[in-house]
């Protein structure tokens, strides 16, 4: 018998996956959900980041634009 990991989490819908990223720092949730897989990555580019980039680190600065704007590097 083939067991397959099903994640309930993926299911969520938008408005829940946005609620969950409310309580997540930008960096967070680039380095936890990005590339995961496309619907994803659809849905973090698609929400509306509000950060205070001045109290994050250089590199975590740099990794969040690079997701941001890959096409920059």
């Amino acid at each position: 018998m083939k067991m397959t990991m099903n994640s309930r989490f993926e299911s969520f819908s938008m408005e829940v996956l946005y609620e969950i990223f409310d309580f997540l720092s930008p960096y967070d949730i680039f380095c936890g959900f990005i590339n995961l897989n496309d619907r994803l990555t659809n849905i973090i580019g698609l929400y509306p980041l509000q950060a205070d980039f001045s109290k994050i680190s250089r590199s975590k600065f740099d990794f969040i634009c690079y997701h941001l704007r890959p096409e920059n590097e």
